[in-house]
């Protein structure tokens, strides 16, 4: 099990768009303890929250250009 902390939440994190089972899967952690950890952790929330909305504007840019291409 990985020591949670910002640094481990950071690196576990990349290419996961703050999706929490997938990131506490790569921290070997259950989900409940990752998310007492970010709702402990202001910065951790600012975290995720950034990873989610990152991910919101990808998908509202591929749903844009689906739509505009017809």
């Amino acid at each position: 099990m990985t020591k949670l902390t910002l640094e481990a939440l950071n690196d576990a994190s990349q290419g996961t768009y703050g999706n929490i089972s997938a990131i506490a899967r790569k921290l070997q952690v259950s989900r409940s303890t990752l998310y007492e950890f970010i709702n402990s952790n202001p910065e951790a929330r600012k975290q995720i929250e950034s990873l989610r909305a990152e991910f919101d504007d990808l998908a509202e840019e591929k749903i844009q250009k689906s739509i505009l291409e017809g």
